[in-house]
């Protein structure tokens, strides 16, 4: 995929998290916006993130 990124029109350069890098950006984004962590609960973001992918829904539409 890498060799192919410019053609998909993607930066080779790209990162691929996985599910533990994931909480753990999750974590650090919401402690960076001042957000209560018991209200906005990582697993439940990430849950909504793989919903949203799944079904195509745009971050102006969430």
């Amino acid at each position: 995929l890498r060799q192919d990124a410019e053609a998909a029109g993607i930066s080779p350069r790209y990162v691929i998290y996985d599910s533990g890098d994931q909480l753990s950006l999750a974590r650090q984004t919401i402690r960076s916006l001042n957000l209560d962590d018991k209200l906005f609960r990582p697993r439940a973001m990430l849950r909504q993130i793989s919903y949203a992918k799944n079904e195509l829904v745009t971050p102006a539409e969430m």
